[in-house]
């Protein structure tokens, strides 16, 4: 995804960037956002080789132009002026080439938090010295000419880290005559145009992950009359946003969505009904009453910008960003158990869907209990009514898979200060524990898979392995499957991954349609990593899992297609 986002971002002349993407934050990023000025973060040294580091290293092999470091330390030494991360990893073994700066005001925290300097001009100095180019903040204009005349650094390095910054704004063409840069000549009508808004929607539509359908509560039928829309998202600007706050011209929510895609004969009436993050102040509420004689009632739930996020933004938090109880705040979770409550006393027909809206997971195992359908909708962007209607309304079936594991509870994990992996996402968590397996998600159709095969059962190190499968659309509906390999060992060491995501595709099948679908794993699957962080080969028999999701009970139990199993024998 990261070197997608730099593909993009920088452009594909050989010449000259867009822009200068950079990768942030490096690394092992923050610790409690309360404390991300103090922190310290030691994880395991096989977890930080194996974890924390190989998306960095991947962004710099794809050419990333900038690395912005983080406020935290790591093994003592504050991000943004460490000889480890930026001299010793990023420029001495990965090779970086281009520059990097600092987390808006770390390094002022070197001395006024960290205490590892007692001035700014040996703050300067150090993060000079270690790598760190460029300063968001005001310490090198207050202390880099000080800590030169006094020592601490030289002109040397003030040089070294000047060329790294003209280099960038060379490869931006900021010196050449505009005629000679082809980004120079982009138009500002670009921004927001026609095909920017329905790429914002296929954006959206292939990020929705239905979760539950039961008894095919969506899509809403054609025999549907009334839909009531309740919740504090249905109408929310900032749910769509996230904490990104850019605007378009035009921003959809759901109730807009919904009321510019409805058919004709279907009445839509919208109740509040809650609010974001604490109890309503009036003990009256007719949105029961409104929802109980509705066909289907859809309720918008889940957090915002305001509750989660960065420590100055997240106004709604006590804990500056963080959620120390990652399920749906009280007074929603309570405004969902009298909905259920009023409807079973009512019999009333309604089939309940309930959206989340979130940029982390939500532990929800009562509300997945509660609803006929549950709908994750992230943080869904300009067009996030417009994507959530098509699906709601069966234009399109939902694609999106779990980018993360969600346990049932945050009880499940352990400590958020503990940066050691063990309990912590599909590769280390025990799979009874998760709520929403990593990769899983519904279709309004389902998927058959057969005739597995590998190009070989035995491979050399180093070896690369190809394989194919079939994968039939055996439903009426056309659709998106996700096809994902995932890599285990059958006599895995005790701090090796219980599963390693090695390979997926996207496939668009039409009803009835087969396709064969060939995927490569790259030689490094079959690699492990020491309790010193050295990543080795590791000869062996593995297990090769081909399917729609994590290879869990668990999925099997939300309705996920069976997979395919094989095995190889590498070295």
């Amino acid at each position: 995804m990261g070197a997608a986002f730099v593909r993009g971002l920088q452009g594909g002349d050989p010449h000259y960037l867009k822009t200068a993407a950079c990768a942030k934050h490096y690394a092992v990023h923050s610790g409690p956002e309360k404390d991300r000025h103090t922190f310290d973060a030691r994880p395991p040294r096989k977890d930080f080789e194996e974890t924390y580091l190989p998306a960095f290293r991947r962004l710099v092999e794809e050419g990333v132009e900038s690395v912005m470091g983080a406020y935290n330390r790591v093994y003592g030494e504050p991000c943004c002026g460490s000889e480890l991360l930026l001299r010793r990893i990023l420029r001495e073994r990965w090779g970086f080439k281009g520059h990097v700066v600092s987390d808006c005001w770390a390094i002022r925290d070197f001395h006024t938090h960290h205490k590892v300097t007692a001035t700014v001009e040996e703050s300067a100095a150090l993060a000079l010295k270690n790598g760190c180019d460029l300063n968001c903040g005001s310490v090198y204009c207050d202390g880099l000419l000080g800590a030169v005349l006094a020592g601490l650094c030289s002109e040397a390095d003030v040089e070294a880290a000047l060329a790294n910054l003209l280099r960038t704004q060379l490869k931006l063409g900021l010196f050449d005559p505009r005629e000679r840069v082809p980004h120079a000549s982009i138009p500002l009508d670009v921004v927001d145009c026609p095909a920017h808004r329905e790429l914002a929607l296929e954006t959206a539509l292939q990020s929705l992950v239905l979760l539950k359908n039961r008894d095919a509560a969506l899509p809403v039928r054609p025999a549907d009359r009334y839909l009531t829309v309740v919740g504090p998202h249905a109408a929310s600007v900032e749910a769509l946003m996230g904490n990104y706050f850019g605007l378009g011209t035009r921003m959809a929510t759901v109730l807009e969505g919904l009321a510019e895609a409805a058919p004709p004969q279907l009445r839509i009436d919208y109740r509040k009904g809650c609010q974001a993050d604490r109890p309503n102040a009036n003990d009256m509420d007719w949105s029961m009453g409104e929802a109980s004689n509705s066909d289907v009632i859809l309720a918008a739930m889940g957090i915002d910008a305001n509750i989660e996020g960065e420590e100055g933004d997240a106004i709604q938090s006590p804990h500056r960003g963080d959620r120390v109880d990652c399920g749906l705040p009280d007074n929603q979770m309570a405004y969902l158990r009298n909905l259920a409550r009023v409807l079973k006393e009512r019999n009333s027909r309604a089939r309940l869907v309930v959206l989340l809206f979130s940029g982390s997971h939500l532990t929800v195992p009562e509300v997945h209990e509660l609803a006929d359908a549950v709908l994750q909708v992230w943080y869904p962007g300009q067009a996030g009514g417009s994507a959530i209607a098509r699906v709601l309304f069966g234009e399109a079936s939902p694609s999106g898979r779990m980018p993360l594991t969600v346990p049932y509870s945050a009880d499940d994990l352990p400590p958020y200060e503990e940066y050691a992996m063990a309990g912590r996402t599909y590769r280390f968590m025990d799979p009874a524990k998760m709520l929403y397996p990593f990769g899983f998600g519904l279709s309004y159709t389902r998927f058959a898979y057969e005739g597995l095969k590998l190009a070989a059962e035995h491979l050399a190190t180093g070896q690369p392995l190809h394989l194919a499968v079939t994968v039939t659309n055996t439903g009426a509906v056309a659709a998106r499957e996700v096809v994902q390999c995932y890599v285990s060992r059958p006599d895995p060491q005790p701090d090796d991954p219980r599963l390693t995501f090695a390979a997926f595709r996207k496939v668009l099948l039409q009803p009835g349609e087969s396709a064969r679908v060939d995927l490569m794993l790259a030689p490094t699957v079959f690699y492990r990593y020491t309790a010193e962080g050295e990543h080795v080969p590791a000869p062996g028999a593995y297990r090769i899992h081909v399917g729609g999701s994590l290879p869990v009970p668990r999925s099997l139990e939300l309705g996920a297609a069976p997979g395919l199993e094989a095995r190889v024998t590498v070295g």
